[in-house]
């Protein structure tokens, strides 16, 4: 038996004069397998420990960087559908304003053959409340080639608006030609309004007028001439309606 033992796991330290036996060795053996065995336990702890930290480490950095890429994204994608938005309510407000500007043509038409007791200028289902302004535009010609006066009337047989001269061969090639200038301002049920230009029976070039009628109660115009005058209108006469917004 060992007279002296180690300090941390007290192995057996023979001296010369000790009887060494095997008991001494397995209990050695038996203590050194255990602190070892201890060791190993350890050690693999340790190293569940820290393979279990770095893999929630890397786990919250990946859900950092995923969390991040959809927060961009989600950016990305919001600031792209607020530009598209933008765009198309560009796109719109040209669109818009495209449609508005300039004179739409409502109406046209002419005369095909001489002879013609009126000139009927229909305007079925027109929207007052959508126009700010519309024109009339007339260029006639009369059966004699003098130039007569004409009256334009609201439908048919209806309020007479203003009267006009038709053209004649003195006028060539600056033919006669009346512009009527209606001023509804997006309003139908507003009384009629408006003005003429062009050449009259008062000798005046501007002609106003009012009507005690709303605009709404408008479905068309009709150029006559007086009853007596027996007057009649030429092939070529023609019209046209423009309206404003």
């Amino acid at each position: 038996m060992a007279s002296n033992y180690t300090t941390n796991y007290q192995l057996n330290q023979w001296q010369p004069t000790d009887a060494v036996q095997r008991l001494d060795f397995n209990a050695d053996n038996a203590k050194i397998d255990g602190a070892l065995s201890t060791l190993q336990q350890s050690i693999t702890a340790e190293t569940l420990l820290r393979t279990t930290a770095i893999q929630t480490e890397q786990q919250a950095r990946a859900a950092a960087i995923q969390t991040e890429q959809q927060t961009r994204a989600a950016a990305i994608q919001a600031e792209q559908q607020a530009r598209t938005a933008a765009l198309n309510e560009h796109a719109q407000t040209l669109a818009v304003l495209t449609e508005r500007a300039g004179a739409h043509l409502l109406a046209s038409g002419s005369v095909s053959q001489d002879g013609a007791a009126s000139i009927s200028i229909p305007l079925p289902g027109i929207q007052w409340d959508e126009w700010k302004l519309v024109y009339l535009v007339f260029q006639v010609a009369v059966s004699d080639g003098q130039n007569s006066t004409y009256y334009c009337r609201i439908n048919e047989d209806g309020y007479t608006l203003f009267s006009a001269k038709s053209n004649h061969d003195g006028h060539t090639p600056y033919p006669l030609w009346t512009c009527a200038v209606l001023l509804p301002f997006f309003d139908g049920s507003r009384r009629i309004m408006g003005f003429a230009i062009g050449l009259d029976t008062t000798e005046d070039y501007v002609f106003n007028f009012s009507i005690n009628a709303p605009f709404d109660a408008v479905e068309g115009f009709q150029l006559t001439f007086p009853e007596d005058s027996g007057m009649t209108f030429q092939a070529g006469s023609k019209y046209q309606v423009f309206g404003e917004k």
